[in-house]
């Protein structure tokens, strides 16, 4: 979790405060998404958007978190693009 945690921190999808004793960590909160942690949740919570974007992620021995973001925002847009005809 903690690994994680930072990770998220670095990616700019959480606000965070760790906590170090030395070198190692010794406690962290999390107060809140960020505007990207936002906008990633936003993008997949559709589940038929989250599933599509798990499946064609799925096709790659490795996806970053923003990689999937993008990947659902582009789904999202492909089914923009048929409700309106284009």
């Amino acid at each position: 979790m903690i690994y994680t945690t930072q990770r998220l921190i670095e990616a700019n999808y959480i606000n965070a405060q760790v906590q170090y004793a030395g070198d190692e960590v010794h406690n962290f909160y999390i107060s809140s998404l960020t505007w990207e942690g936002h906008q990633f949740l936003d993008n997949i919570r559709d589940n038929g958007v989250w599933i599509k974007s798990k499946d064609i992620a799925s096709r790659f021995s490795s996806v970053s978190i923003s990689m999937l973001s993008s990947i659902a925002s582009n789904v999202i847009a492909q089914i923009i693009k048929k409700q309106i005809g284009y």
